[in-house]
């Protein structure tokens, strides 16, 4: 038997999901009764690293018929359905039901190291899995200066007063059935010691039709979200086009036949709506590149006792990799971009880091932030910049080349090529329309967003195309290239459009689960309502973005701006009546908040023309 790295199986032993750590509410919600909702039922079913051109495969086989009858031929599907990034698991998942970005949302990785609190959350553990949604937060609130919550921004709450559940979903805060409410021991069983990781998904299956078999009508969940999580762990250690793959697709699509039928027999099937989707693809290895190693060859120092270490970095096997530098004796200050190019190493000696990374054989981009409004990318002796603008309720992304290639190749496309030359800013759907069939698809948006609410650390790490960090596997995800950022994203239903659709982001899916039950979000968000997918949308063309990346909060909300929130937060740690939980809260989202206001005093945004 091959030896299983220990990964997500092992943290899901003994872990109970009921008992979860509630996300501490420090500002509390508004006292109004829950909304009233359309007579609908979503049911939310994600394969996790799915992949869109084994679905295709598999279709023109036959061995999808039920895939094939409701989405080829009765639904909706995209072409290209462009995930978050980073490309992994649980920052995907949050952004479905959120319509937030990691880099908004404070799940920038699978894992992540707070400054503040000295403490690395790592979601892969057996505690990780415990802090899903306790350190969500809302980071576009601070952006525009009107803060009413700092409650988990996910459907669940939309859907307060009414039934909704989470099949294997740790992000779950909200949802009022959590199944199964602990993991059972025959998960860790499975997963790690017989590396069966399809009886996972078969259990998960079972846990679905059971529950909609023998609820009480009444109790019937509006929204289910529930996740095959053995899809993923299957592609990682036996390929993403492998026959054993293939297999589990085929169960899924018996799994939907069952469904449907139970559904019909519940009298419901005619108000559900169907969305299946994956959270990220997979690409295929050759090596596996040795993160310390590497560390080691730069003569930077590495401890697991972060008192003795100079750096920490996202210790997972994915294609990315967020890493933090120490400044001085202790992890309170963060290094400026003029620090990382000129960093004093414990040993006394001084490099330039971000072109020592760039330099590196198995990193194909190295990504730094500097300010709130650029982003630098590096590869080899390539380097560009991301800027960013707010511009009259919008925000504007130009992407300039400072060499003479560009590390993301978009110089190789014409139009893109224009814009690049004559540094003309265009928004986030521009962006995507250009993009969304390149090999680093919208690339320019989401790789800006990363360093937005001051968690993910002091830069990113890619590797190439044919590696990954941490363990050899022969196929993995993480990265900007397109096998990992196109998703599977196919919908049925009564309200369907059907139809082929050329491109959408997996944060598009919030708004459009919202209007399926006739709500609208109250907090600002980075997903647009894509009206070309319902039957009954006046017209084809997207909402105007306003009324979903703006916002002004419930009537009876009380709206904070960023100073006097700054002042709630301080009286927060300093109440010797707060608890352990919410004062670690209040530490963590004051130093995004400080930060964000001393960044915006040192690097205020430029009132160049903005050229479109």
């Amino acid at each position: 038997m091959k030896k299983i790295p220990s990964i997500l199986i092992l943290a899901l032993l003994f872990v109970q999901l009921s008992c979860a750590y509630k996300s501490p509410v420090l500002l509390l919600p508004s006292p109004s009764t829950h909304q009233a909702i359309e007579d609908s039922y979503v049911l939310l079913i994600l394969m996790d690293g799915g992949r869109p051109q084994e679905i295709e495969r598999l279709i023109q086989e036959g061995r999808l018929p039920t895939m094939k009858e409701l989405f080829f031929e009765q639904g909706a599907r995209y072409r290209h359905s462009i995930t978050v990034m980073p490309s992994v698991s649980m920052p995907s998942h949050q952004a479905m039901i959120s319509g937030v970005f990691p880099g908004h949302q404070g799940m920038p990785n699978l894992d992540w190291f707070s400054r503040p609190l000295a403490y690395h959350f790592n979601y892969l553990s057996a505690e990780g899995l415990l802090d899903t949604s306790r350190m969500l937060f809302n980071f576009k609130q601070v952006q525009q200066d009107k803060i009413t919550s700092d409650q988990p921004q996910l459907i669940y709450h939309d859907l307060k007063g009414y039934p909704s559940m989470a099949i294997f979903q740790t992000i779950h805060h909200g949802a009022t059935t959590i199944v199964p409410s602990k993991i059972p021991l025959w998960t860790a069983y499975y997963g790690k010691l017989g590396e069966s990781y399809e009886q996972i998904d078969f259990k998960t299956a079972h846990y679905a039709l059971s529950r909609f078999r023998l609820l009480p009508f009444e109790d019937l969940p509006r929204f289910t979200y529930m996740v095959f999580c053995g899809m993923d762990l299957t592609s990682h250690f036996n390929r993403s086009d492998s026959e054993r793959v293939a297999d589990l697709y085929s169960y899924y699509d018996k799994f939907l036949d069952e469904l449907r039928t139970t559904l019909k027999k519940r009298g419901i099937w005619e108000k559900t709506t169907l969305v299946l989707v994956s959270d990220h693809g997979q690409h295929h290895l050759t090596k596996m590149t040795d993160q310390l190693a590497m560390f080691r060859r730069l003569g930077l120092h590495y401890d697991t006792n972060l008192n003795q270490s100079e750096v920490t970095w996202g210790d997972h096997g994915t294609a990315l990799s967020n890493l933090n530098f120490k400044m001085g004796k202790d992890w309170k200050q963060r290094p400026t971009f003029a620090d990382l190019q000129n960093y004093t190493m414990q040993s006394g000696k001084k490099i330039n880091l971000i072109e020592a990374f760039a330099q590196e054989p198995d990193i194909s981009l190295v990504v730094v932030p500097e300010g709130p409004w650029k982003t630098h990318l590096y590869f080899r002796d390539r380097h560009a910049v991301i800027l960013k603008r707010f511009v009259q309720g919008k925000t504007l992304y130009a992407y300039r080349s400072v060499t003479a290639q560009d590390p993301l190749d978009y110089f190789e496309n014409p139009e893109l090529r224009r814009w690049i030359e004559a540094g003309e800013f265009h928004d986030a759907e521009e962006w995507l329309a250009k993009t969304y069939d390149l090999e680093r698809p919208d690339a320019v948006v989401l790789l800006s967003q990363l360093f937005n609410d001051y968690r993910l650390g002091d830069m990113m790490l890619f590797t190439v195309k044919e590696s990954h960090f941490k363990e050899d596997r022969p196929s993995s995800h993480g990265s900007m290239f397109a096998e990992d950022m196109n998703t599977i994203m196919m919908l049925h239903g009564p309200r369907i459009k059907p139809g082929i659709y050329p491109y959408m982001r997996t944060v598009d899916l919030y708004p459009a689960l919202l209007h399926l039950f006739g709500l609208k979000t109250s907090q600002p968000i980075d997903g647009v309502l894509r009206k070309e997918l319902f039957l009954d949308s006046p017209s084809p063309t997207l909402v105007d973005s306003s009324d979903y990346r703006s916002f002004s909060g419930k009537s009876e909300d009380k709206i904070y701006n960023t100073e006097t929130f700054q002042y709630f937060l301080e009286e927060k740690i300093a109440d010797k009546n707060s608890s352990e939980e919410k004062r670690k809260k209040a530490m963590q989202i004051l130093d995004t908040v400080k930060t964000y206001r001393e960044s915006l005093q040192r690097y205020p945004m430029p009132y160049e023309q903005v050229l479109r």
